[in-house]
């Protein structure tokens, strides 16, 4: 009986000890909200925020992050029927809090869900330690071509304008039919930039 005693007492001095370190009883679901729980139902700190958002594929913009102590490492991953399947992109923050742009490996050609995962050391599907999902909407930027009539000595022409677009890596220059279909590739460029 003695020893029951003991713990109800032990017990209640420990949640006198929280409620005083935080401000009295009312504050401390306050301290809880800031806690979140990690993959393996662990208290942590460590804290991720990915919003939907569109993009051009490259790149995902991660709207907020925080380390702590624990994380290490932020990764973007696929999915495949709803669990983490491949790293797509990852990045190992200068900060330990804050925003941050993820470059993809490979530019994304479809809308898709992505996992994007603080991990404690390289990206693993046994170190995650917080995730966060985003839909990914894929921005294609239509392919065109500014082309005035002019007078040319055959050797070259201007092209006034071009955006290659979302899929575009050449600018040519075509023969066409009478009908004004493409005929003949007379020259063509793949642009740097």
């Amino acid at each position: 009986m003695t020893i029951q005693r003991h713990i109800v007492v032990l017990s209640l001095s420990l949640f006198i000890v929280v409620g005083s370190l935080t401000g009295g009883v009312g504050a401390v679901p306050a301290l809880t909200e800031e806690v979140s729980t990690n993959a393996t139902g662990h208290a942590t700190s460590v804290s991720l925020a990915a919003n939907d958002q569109t993009t051009d594929g490259s790149r995902i913009d991660i709207a907020s992050y925080d380390l702590s102590t624990e994380g290490e490492t932020l990764a973007v991953w696929s999915l495949s029927n709803g669990s983490l399947d491949t790293v797509i992109g990852s990045v190992a923050p200068d900060t330990l809090s804050g925003t941050i742009e993820i470059e993809l490996d490979q530019t994304l050609q479809e809308n898709q869900t992505v996992a994007v995962a603080v991990h404690s050391s390289q990206p693993m599907t046994d170190n995650v330690i917080v995730s966060d999902r985003a839909e990914l909407t894929i921005e294609t930027v239509p392919a065109s071509v500014t082309f005035n009539d002019q007078t040319s000595s055959g050797q070259s022409v201007d092209i006034a304008a071009y955006t290659l677009g979302s899929d575009g890596e050449t600018v040519a220059v075509w023969s066409v039919t009478e009908d004004g279909s493409p005929d003949q590739v007379l020259a063509s460029v793949a642009p740097s930039s």
